[in-house]
């Protein structure tokens, strides 16, 4: 059994299978009718702006609701090594950690299609 690991995003997110994958995880896991509607208008095109919408929205939670913010992280399924490693590196690196929940997403994605 091999790990699925991803160390560019952009492939995937180029492809609409794959993109809209990605935005039906992310509105499943965030749960909130806000960023539901920004990601979910988002067209291919503009593919690069989920980023922006991510860390916007981790951001809001990080200083509205830390309980919260800390609940989609585990409800995504952040690596707690690779959280505290970036914590104890860079603080709370809000656009490194919108990149690492992209790539969880989509790591999850994966792994059910390799194993369903």
């Amino acid at each position: 059994m091999s790990l699925v690991t991803i160390s560019d995003t952009s492939i995937y997110l180029k492809q609409d299978h794959y993109f809209n994958k990605l935005k039906d995880q992310l509105c499943k896991d965030f749960g909130d009718d806000d960023f539901d509607a920004a990601v979910l208008n988002l067209h291919i095109e503009d593919a690069q702006n989920l980023f922006s919408i991510v860390n916007k929205h981790l951001n809001y939670l990080e200083t509205q609701s830390t309980e919260i913010f800390f609940r989609i992280l585990y409800r995504i399924d952040i690596p707690e090594a690779d959280f505290k490693a970036q914590i104890l590196e860079n603080g709370l690196d809000i656009q490194f950690l919108s990149e690492l929940v992209i790539k969880r997403e989509l790591i999850k994605i994966l792994m059910r299609e390799q194993y369903s």
